[in-house]
């Protein structure tokens, strides 16, 4: 049963993603909904599957970290 409610919650996510990047949906918070389904999913996640998530999350991490210290322009360049 968990296995189909995780398979299910996977399913959900990446179909809501999809349609997240080409619908604007006002009324609903997207972001919370893909963490929700997406710890719903990750419950019964086996252990080999778990290092190439957590690797996935570092490089997402990372990635945020350079685009917020380094994407922007500096209030010199913004100046002149």
């Amino acid at each position: 049963m968990l296995n189909k409610l995780s398979g299910l919650a996977r399913s959900l996510y990446i179909l809501l993603a999809i349609i997240a990047g080409f619908v604007a949906m006002g009324g609903m918070n997207i972001a919370l909904w893909l963490v929700v389904l997406g710890l719903i999913s990750g419950i019964s996640m086996p252990r080999d599957r778990l290092v190439l998530a957590m690797a996935a999350i570092i490089v997402a991490f990372l990635a945020l970290i350079y685009f917020l210290f380094f994407s922007h322009p500096s209030e010199s360049q913004v100046l002149n």
